[in-house]
């Protein structure tokens, strides 16, 4: 026997097997990751903001529904009043974070349109005065979430930016269910 015939023999018995091995890890990762890649989290957020007044008190209202059909857990939001202060060299974004009356919510419901209350939707409110505080010709707001999906886990930001107070503000109260309506 040859020492090349050995070297093959070597190669057969131990190294195929070993790149065989890698390389079906690596393909059922990617498989597997696929699969879960689609099981992100999908968040609708509105594009316009309500408002109503009670007690003599402006509340803004923004709304967010879960599109998935499993539960979206671990939601945080911000509200932030960003203004454009102009430096040296450029445009400095200053950020106002804008008191919400919940910013944390452990889970909300999967999409089902049967749902008669609506579990899949959540509004966020806040008191701060937007109208006044708001000059919408050097600032905007910035509606962030970030929520993972119960089943995998990954988690997804979504952002949601209002320039106008006159296209985003509008007096009502957000239809219940699936819309985004204000009525």
């Amino acid at each position: 026997m040859s020492i090349l015939q050995g070297y093959i023999g070597i190669a057969r018995e131990f190294i195929v097997p070993i790149i065989i091995g890698i390389l079906s890890s690596l393909i059922s990762s990617l498989i597997f990751l696929y699969f879960l890649r689609n099981k992100r989290p999908n968040v609708a957020i509105s594009d316009k903001i309500s408002i109503l007044s009670r007690n003599g008190k402006n509340h803004y209202i923004i709304k967010i529904m879960n599109q998935n059909k499993r539960s979206i857990i671990n939601i945080k939001v911000s509200l932030s009043l960003i203004k454009s202060r102009v430096i040296a060299g450029g445009i400095l974004p200053i950020y106002q974070k804008l008191p919400l009356k919940s910013n944390k919510i452990f889970e909300i419901s999967e999409y089902d349109m049967k749902d008669k209350n609506a579990t899949y939707a959540f509004r966020f409110v806040t008191d701060f005065d937007l109208e006044n505080m708001w000059d919408d010709t050097k600032s905007y707001l910035r509606f962030r979430l970030i929520c993972m999906d119960s089943f995998s886990n990954f988690s997804r930001v979504f952002n949601q930016f209002y320039y106008r107070k006159s296209n985003v503000i509008k007096e009502g109260e957000f239809k219940h269910g699936d819309s985004f309506d204000i009525v």
